[in-house]
């Protein structure tokens, strides 16, 4: 629990400290803590985190679907609560994930090969936002493997797969729109699954 909290307040940290000269944000709190009005801000993130949210919900409903039966098994069992899903994968991944290591990770070509010249270079960006996703899949295993999944080719394609295409569009959305857009589809996503699963 004090090494997630740790790698929590690192992400806030890096986000915090790297984002802007990027051209990465959070306009909402930003709007917020500044004392400007939020809404404006909020209301350009909400259509296309809409879009990306539904869509990433159709999306694990599909994949659902085709999931290794040990997983399926397993998911039936040991039934993620709906506020986890929500309140972590909404929030916390994406802190750690986009905020966190898509920024450090769009930051380091910037520093170290524009030398801190222009804007990041888009090439950098999209590698940024595909090895954050890649990793974000990665990172899925470990908890498959707590849950009793034996990681053999088909459930390890199957989990970084499931979790790397979304993770690429909450990574477009970071870049595009800001943090909250990122989060808003990322819980709405797991919304939506939930509700068509019912």
């Amino acid at each position: 629990m004090a090494q997630s909290g740790a790698l929590l307040a690192l992400a806030v940290w890096v986000g915090v400290v790297l984002s802007r000269p990027l051209g990465l944000g959070a306009p909402v709190i930003e709007a917020a803590l500044s004392g400007s009005e939020a809404w404006p801000a909020l209301r350009r993130q909400l259509v296309p985190a809409g879009i990306a949210g539904v869509f990433v919900g159709g999306l694990l409903v599909l994949y659902g679907r085709v999931a290794p039966p040990e997983l399926l098994t397993l998911g039936q069992t040991m039934g993620i609560p709906v506020a986890v899903k929500l309140l972590y994968g909404g929030i916390t991944e994406e802190v750690l994930m986009r905020w966190g290591l898509m920024t450090a990770l769009v930051w380091l070509p910037w520093r170290f090969i524009q030398k801190r010249v222009g804007p990041p270079r888009t090439s950098c960006v999209v590698g940024a936002i595909v090895v954050a996703a890649l990793l974000f899949g990665l990172l899925h295993l470990p908890a498959a493997a707590a849950m009793g999944a034996s990681l053999n080719p088909s459930v390890v394609a199957y989990v970084i797969g499931g979790n790397t295409v979304p993770g690429i569009l909450f990574g477009v959305l970071y870049w595009r729109y800001g943090l909250e857009a990122a989060v808003i589809a990322h819980a709405l996503g797991h919304a939506v699954s939930v509700l068509v699963a019912v």
